[in-house]
């Protein structure tokens, strides 16, 4: 049965392969450091069936930010 789950530091090996799959080249030691910080703005899921990684997705949220900026008003 397939699971989707939250990546983990454990899953660097295989999710360098399926993003090489992508076309993508990845070193290990950036990618730990994406899943070690817990960024609130990203998410990486994984596809997972007998311990066997089979798929991933990575989700990056765009959280607006309150304008300092004036915009002009119509008279």
């Amino acid at each position: 049965m397939m699971s989707i789950r939250s990546a983990a530091l454990g899953d660097v090996a295989a999710l360098q392969q399926l993003f090489l799959q992508l076309g993508y080249q990845t070193e290990p030691g950036p990618l730990s450091a994406h899943l070690a910080q817990g960024d609130s703005h990203r998410r990486i899921l994984v596809a997972e069936s007998g311990g066997v990684l089979y798929g991933v997705l990575v989700m990056n949220f765009i959280v607006p930010t309150p304008s300092t900026s004036t915009t002009a008003t119509a008279k």
